[in-house]
């Protein structure tokens, strides 16, 4: 008699490890935070038609586009993202002028996607008499503009002086994005 229950017991208790084994997070629909990434953008531009303390909006050379670079899931599946940090750093010109805060004053940081609004992922109000500026993103929910098609970085600054300069500032920034469904 206990031959015969042996191989029914054997069986049972093998369905139940497997099923007690079974990894939850591979359950459809679950929200995965990726590792931060950072995406980097250059602006090029010449200061000849600036004016002091008149706003200008200055949008980067490219675009990026995040397929690829999502740890294998697609673009659709971003359903949270928002810049963390913040990161100017000035390439030209390479003297005294170009100090960011003879450079810009009252600057928004934004990303924008194709034919949508712009989103302000990072502001100051002043900016440090340096080559480089870091300060911390908002809290602005930026998933529509990285789920859609390649999008494009903008500064939207004040000059506090009029400077004739020609400008090379890369920004960088890091991303936190949130995906759903493995």
């Amino acid at each position: 008699m206990r031959t015969r229950r042996a191989p029914f017991a054997l069986a049972l208790l093998a369905t139940a490890l497997l099923a007690v084994g079974c990894d939850t997070a591979a359950t459809s629909g679950e929200r995965v935070f990726l590792q931060p990434r950072d995406v980097t953008f250059r602006f090029s531009y010449s200061s000849d038609a600036f004016q002091a303390g008149v706003p200008v909006t200055v949008t980067s050379n490219g675009a990026v586009d995040l397929t690829g670079r999502l740890d294998g899931f697609k673009k659709s599946e971003i359903v949270g993202a928002k810049v963390t940090n913040v990161v100017l750093t000035r390439v030209q010109p390479v003297n005294a002028n170009g100090r960011f805060d003879r450079m810009m004053a009252a600057l928004a940081v934004q990303l924008v996607g194709a034919g949508g609004a712009p989103a302000t992922v990072g502001a100051s109000a002043a900016l440090p008499n340096a080559a480089t500026a870091t300060f911390a993103g908002t809290s602005t929910d930026v998933s529509a503009i990285l789920a859609g098609e390649p999008f494009r970085a903008r500064l939207a600054f004040t000059p506090p002086t009029a400077l004739r300069e020609d400008y090379e500032v890369d920004v960088t920034f890091t991303l936190a994005v949130e995906v759903e469904g493995i």
